[in-house]
């Protein structure tokens, strides 16, 4: 255990993809397992950092190493990921108060690699779950003659993958989405061996502001156990075996047709609905005036589909984004260290929105982390 400990000090160590990738290869018989549960994103183990402290009573385990038990551990949360008070009282009780096997229960450990790395290092140890992004339309507008405008969704993103008569649903990370027991019916209809790329949306309240309607969507789609009041709204789909090949095989005119008939038009479908076209046509002109008419309904944008391109695994130009940018400056009113990698620097930094307490994580380097938290004074309490 002190030869793997000493190993994810290394990775955690170094900022060197070269370094990080010699010590993969050098020590996948060693590394294997735990990596590729923290880094598999379709694992999930229902455990955050705060629930894993409630206190609950602890059960009588017999003796392991402490590697018998980070082994007992991955393997348990493997199939036992509903997060109830008996798992945690099972991973505490193996555990024992230690903070590395803890860390890895709550998949907070953070070594500096992802799946797309393993997969380098070592083959592909990690099944790849990636969907179409779009690019931005400033840069790319050039690229698209023919084309279908939509709207930019305000929702969570959300893959279905019917195989077999069973619908699994997944975020676009790849990670379960359960208890959207309200579509049963409809799942039970939608055709077989299909994926379906598309958002939930909370359904509409009267007279609700767009931002009110998306925040109320996320807090209903993280809710824990079934979800209630929700809609999918789908813009893609294809078959199965050509999601995982990573590229459709129909163009992009002939999916959304055959997509609208399907969930449109056979009227088969209370809750899935295909995503209406706003425009299809060549006429470029036609996109600042829909940008205009969906942001004075202060919706975020508009997404432009090129006409002739398939459905790409990947960040892609076949796919554009149209939106106004926005920025804002806020007082930063205090700081909050992070987890794992991050435990003795910034995690996030608080800063106040028409006051209310927002948390801000993304966007500095390790060096700013460092800094910030050694000289707090250079960024609480200024705009």
């Amino acid at each position: 255990m002190n030869k793997l400990k000493q190993l994810i000090s290394q990775l955690q160590s170094t900022n060197s993809r070269t370094e990080k990738e010699s010590i993969l290869s050098q020590n996948k018989d060693k590394l294997e397992f735990l990596l590729t549960f923290l880094c598999d994103k379709s694992i999930i183990t229902g455990l955050s950092t705060k629930k894993i402290q409630k206190e609950v009573p602890l059960q009588s385990i017999p003796h392991l190493s402490e590697l018998e038990a980070l082994h007992q551990i991955i393997s348990y949360l493997k199939t036992n990921n509903t997060g109830t008070d008996q798992d945690i009282s099972y991973i505490k009780s193996l555990a024992k108060a230690d903070q590395f096997l803890l860390d890895v229960a709550t998949k907070s450990l953070k070594v500096g690699i992802d799946s797309k790395t393993l997969n380098k290092v070592w083959g592909n140890v990690i099944q790849k779950f990636q969907v179409m992004l779009a690019k931005k339309y400033e840069e790319h507008s050039h690229k698209v003659d023919n084309m279908i405008v939509t709207l930019k969704l305000d929702g969570m993103r959300c893959i279905l993958l019917k195989e077999n008569g069973i619908v699994m649903a997944y975020s676009r990370e790849g990670k379960v989405i359960n208890g959207l027991v309200e579509f049963e019916k409809d799942f039970s209809t939608l055709p077989d061996n299909t994926m379906f790329d598309g958002e939930l949306i909370a359904k509409r309240l009267e007279n609700e502001e767009a931002s009110d309607q998306f925040r109320r969507t996320i807090k209903l789609a993280r809710t824990d156990g079934d979800k209630f009041g929700l809609e999918y709204y789908c813009f893609d789909w294809m078959p199965i075996d050509e999601f995982r090949d990573g590229k459709s095989k129909l163009r992009c005119f002939d999916r959304k047709s055959s997509l609208d008939y399907e969930l449109n038009g056979r009227g088969f479908y209370s809750l899935i609905k295909a995503l209406d076209p706003l425009y299809v046509g060549s006429d470029k002109d036609k996109i600042p005036e829909l940008l205009a008419e969906v942001e004075s309904q202060k919706l975020e944008g508009l997404m432009i589909n090129n006409t002739d391109s398939y459905y790409e695994c990947k960040r892609s130009d076949a796919l554009l984004k149209v939106k106004t940018m926005q920025t804002v400056d806020l007082l930063c009113t205090g700081l909050e260290k992070g987890e794992g990698r991050l435990s003795d620097v910034v995690g996030k930094i608080k800063v106040d929105y028409k006051g209310h307490e927002v948390l801000v994580g993304s966007g500095f380097s390790d060096n700013d982390r460092k800094y910030f938290i050694d000289n707090s004074n250079e960024i609480v309490g200024r705009v």
